[in-house]
C-alpha cells in the first residue's frame, strides 16, 4: 500500500530526531513520539512530541500541487536537582540539536523541496502541567496533481 508524502515526511522527522544522541555527538539524547490527542504523551526528559500543524498551498508549477506543511515539535526538558544548567538552557540546546540534525538533509529523504526551522518559543501545557519548548518546522513539498503519493 502506498504512503502519502506527508506521512513519509513525518516518519522522516521521527527517525531523524531518534538519531539525536550524545553518542552521535549531540548535547542531549532525544526521543520522538507523535502527538496522541485525547490520550496524551507521557512527559519525560528529552521527549519530542511531533504535532502536525496547518497546511498552506504553496507556489506551484503547472500540473503540480505544492504545500507548505507546518509541524510543531514540542521539546520537553525536565529540570533535575543536579543539573548544572537551567531548564531554558537545556531546552534551547535540545532545540539546537534538532535544528542541526534536521538541516543535514533539508529534502526530508528526497520527499520535500526544502525545510525551514523557526525560532523556539516556550509554551505551557496545561493538560500535563508542564512547560515545553515549541520548535516550528515548515516543510515545503509538492506532488503531481493526480498522485499525492509521488514527489515531483
Amino acid at each position: 500500500m502506498a504512503t502519502p508524502i506527508y506521512e513519509d515526511i513525518m516518519a522522516d522527522l521521527e527517525t531523524k530526531i531518534d538519531l539525536i544522541t550524545v553518542g552521535n555527538g549531540f548535547e542531549h539524547t532525544l526521543e520522538a513520539e507523535r502527538a496522541r490527542p485525547g490520550l496524551g504523551n507521557r512527559v519525560r526528559d528529552g521527549l519530542v512530541v511531533i504535532m502536525m500543524g496547518e497546511t498552506e498551498e504553496g507556489l506551484t508549477p503547472m500540473q503540480r500541487t505544492a504545500w507548505n506543511h507546518k509541524f510543531n515539535l514540542f521539546v520537553y526538558a525536565v529540570q533535575h536537582e543536579d543539573d548544572a544548567i537551567s531548564w531554558q538552557t537545556k531546552a534551547l540546546q535540545m532545540a539546537a540539536d534538532i535544528t542541526k540534525k534536521l538541516m543535514e538533509d533539508h529534502t526530508r529523504n528526497s520527499k520535500a523541496v526544502d525545510t525551514f526551522v523557526g525560532p523556539p518559543s516556550m509554551v505551557v501545557d496545561h493538560e500535563s502541567n508542564t512547560t515545553a519548548m515549541n520548535l516550528p518546522v515548515l516543510i515545503h513539498y509538492r506532488y503531481d496533481v493526480k498522485d499525492p503519493y509521488s514527489q515531483t
